[in-house]
């Protein structure tokens, strides 16, 4: 019976598969591919062999009428190789290299999945389950009846030569006579891969998890396939079945190796821990602002990524707020609405007209855009819209209908009924929007979020959602944004957090993008409470950061990640007054009115949160009324009781390519940034935001008392 099943194997074709490769993870058993090696390893050119090494390696299809030695001989014969003995069923010659080229124990043998089949190849056929999606055929050339292939047909031992996996660590270390094992995961690693390798290839192995079912077909895992694991899996192993193979020899017996699965246990980070235990400490009622001041201490010296693991953080935030409240620090307040009229009028003498978007915003969030003016712009707005004739506003720059979405929405004019044209509507065209990259996807959610425009569009959800997935991607690993490149900017990253707040309470994957985005700003904040980009503290970059504090309902005074050594975003901000109610781009430099118009817009969304209103661009607090020309005054919603955790809708962008600022009277000394308003070519945009970058503009006026340092600056 042993020499019959020698002989079976050598006229069968049997072969061995000597190298390993994972291998696809597989769908409908039944169809898909299979993987076809033709070689030569025993018999090499310079003992006379026609060729050595491999002839084929590639991926065959297979459907239901599939066998193993069909695909064999289609592979070699498709590669325009000769394929002699394949009409009578028995290979002898491929390519040249006859069974006999060897010596008189050579010839050509066949391998599934590792093992030398015992069966002739045209009988593991698709239909009958025994040739599946990812299965290997390997047709190996042998000099000594498969010995020199590993293949021993009277051999006994159905042991392991090898066990290797990938994505864990056996423990103890494989031997072939020890059957049972610990797998303890790599961190972060839900899969894994197995190679398994017999010590005889006479005898099948498979792969099972939790159930080990030899009898049921397709219940396997292929060598190198992907096996999805948790904590308490166990992976069998079995050699040499008898329900996988025709014949088993006398005298041998099946081995099966069980492997548990441990999922690693989390790393113990001791300096996070410490700073738990002293955040969970300051409950005690012996807490004093020293201990409070050291717990920040320590804290801060934690990097960003541990600072993200502490999991009590706001016990921190709750117990500096209690001191800071007490001690009347950090108490802040905006210029009233009478106070900032005058500064308004003397920075924005002209606004009623296309291209003060950004002004229009600022009066009108401040309460402070008088009707006339009101009319004035929604008049300007409809005359330029006719002019363009198209309800997008550029071919290529969404941020025009974005910017003017958000201040015809801020003065209580409908933005989707312009004589006609609706300026939302191309902002749910996601290519067109994506012309501008992440900067175009931003800013239009923020203008749609504005006030709810999705809500009666029959895939708005899916609009908003796409858009937000968008932003999310575009993450950067340390936690921000930017818009080229692959180095963080402050400035993109607070205008991504902006777009993002109002989902921050309801997704979770955006609260964690979010976070993660916060220890990024409080992580390059200046120590005079200033941000920079491009290397550079700047008006524009600070200001933004106070509009995405605010839009998450951060208090920017208490929150004592944003306030390094004692300055708050505010002061940092503070130090770009330039001639007593301008701001300029850095400190001590000249006005400037981009760094004038962002400013004060930053401003404005802190007077916004200090009176309870929703945030700068949640507008929700704005009607439209029928003649579509005015907007009511925001409703305070301080005894609405929000809980402070809450997020307020929104906030929006500033520094955008389409720029166009209203020029002021030359004899207040304002440097000009102008950007027009019509088309750019694409190929410019890059070049065009980096100079806004680096002389954008930001316009704010404050009064602020912080330990009773009055922050706006006065004449001296």
């Amino acid at each position: 019976m042993k020499k019959f099943l020698r002989l079976m194997s050598a006229a069968a074709g049997a072969s061995i598969l000597v190298s390993m490769f994972p291998m696809s993870v597989w769908a409908a058993k039944n169809s898909g591919k299979v993987r076809v090696i033709v070689r030569n390893d025993t018999f090499s050119v310079s003992d006379g062999a026609d060729w050595d090494g491999v002839l084929i390696d590639e991926s065959v299809p297979i459907d239901e009428s599939s066998n193993a030695f069909n695909i064999l001989v289609s592979a070699i014969e498709k590669n325009g190789y000769e394929c002699v003995g394949a009409d009578s069923g028995y290979i002898s010659s491929v390519n040249g290299l006859d069974a006999s080229d060897g010596g008189s124990m050579g010839g050509w043998m066949a391998s599934l999945d590792d093992w030398i089949v015992d069966d002739a190849l045209s009988s593991f056929t698709v239909s009958s389950g025994k040739l599946e999606d990812g299965d290997e055929i390997c047709f190996s050339y042998s000099c000594d009846w498969g010995a020199d292939l590993g293949y021993d047909w009277s051999g006994t031992d159905t042991s392991l030569s090898s066990l290797t996996i990938h994505g864990g660590t056996l423990s103890p270390d494989f031997s072939a006579g020890n059957t049972t094992y610990t797998l303890s995961l790599e961190e972060d690693t839900s899969e894994i891969s197995i190679y398994p390798q017999t010590l005889n290839k006479a005898f099948r192995t498979k792969i099972y998890k939790n159930d080990y079912t030899p009898a049921e077909q397709g219940k396997d895992y292929k060598f190198g396939e992907s096996i999805p694991v948790n904590d308490g899996d166990i992976i069998y192993v079995g050699v040499a079945n008898s329900l996988w193979m025709s014949y088993v020899p006398d005298g041998v017996s099946e081995t099966v190796y069980k492997i548990s699965v441990n999922s690693p246990a989390p790393s113990i980070d001791t300096d996070v821990q410490s700073v738990i235990s002293q955040i969970d400490s300051l409950d005690n009622e012996d807490t004093d602002l020293q201990k409070v001041k050291a717990v920040r201490k320590a804290y801060d010296a934690l990097s960003s990524e541990q600072k993200y693991m502490v999991t009590n953080y706001e016990k921190l935030l709750n117990a500096e707020k209690k001191y800071t409240d007490a001690d009347g620090n950090s108490v802040n307040i905006i210029g009233s609405e009478s106070e900032m009229k005058n500064i308004f009028d003397t920075v924005y003498p002209n606004t009623g007209s296309v291209g003060n978007e950004w002004q229009i915003i600022t009066l009108s969030r401040y309460n402070l855009l008088s009707e006339e003016v009101k009319k004035e712009y929604a008049g300007s707005v409809k005359k330029y819209v006719n002019s363009v004739g198209s309800s997008k506003l550029s071919s290529t720059l969404s941020t025009d209908n974005s910017k003017m979405v958000l201040a015809l929405t801020a003065v209580g004019v409908d933005p989707t009924d312009i004589d006609g044209y609706n300026l939302v509507e191309p902002l749910y065209d996601a290519d067109y929007v994506g012309k501008q990259g992440i900067n175009g996807i931003i800013y239009a959610l923020i203008a749609i979020d504005s006030h709810n425009y999705c809500a009666e569009e029959e895939n708005g959800g899916q609009i908003k959602e796409n858009y937000i997935n968008s932003i999310l991607s575009a993450q950067l690993d340390d936690g921000g944004w930017t818009i080229f490149g692959d180095q963080s900017d402050a400035d993109v990253t607070s205008i991504a957090l902006q777009a993002l707040a109002p989902y921050y309470s309801s997704e979770e994957k955006v609260k964690q993008a979010v976070d993660k985005a916060l220890l990024y700003l409080s992580g390059v904040q200046n120590n005079d409470g200033s941000f920079s980009s491009f290397g550079t503290s700047n008006a524009e970059s600070t200001a933004q950061a106070i509009i995405a504090l605010t839009s998450l309902n951060i208090d920017i005074y208490t929150d004592m990640r944003f306030v390094k050594d004692g300055n708050t975003v505010l002061d940092g901000l503070c130090g770009f007054i330039a001639d007593d109610v301008y701001f300029s781009h850095t400190a001590k430099g000249e006005a400037n009115t981009l760094s004038t118009v962002q400013g004060y817009l930053a401003v404005t969304a802190l007077y916004r949160q200090t009176n309870g209103y929703t945030s700068l661009y949640d507008m929700s607090d704005v009607t439209f009324d029928k003649g579509n020309t005015q907007s009511s005054k925001s409703e305070s919603v301080k005894d609405l009781a929000q809980n402070e955790s809450s997020v307020p809708p929104k906030t929006t962008v500033v520094s955008e390519t389409s720029e166009k600022t209203v020029q002021t009277s030359s004899s207040v000394g304002v440097t000009e940034n102008i950007v027009n308003t019509g088309d750019t070519q694409q190929t410019a945009y890059v070049a065009v935001f980096s100079v806004m970058m680096l002389s954008a503009s930001v316009y704010m006026i404050i009064m602020v008392k912080s330990k009773s340092v009055r922050l706006r600056k006065t004449k001296k």
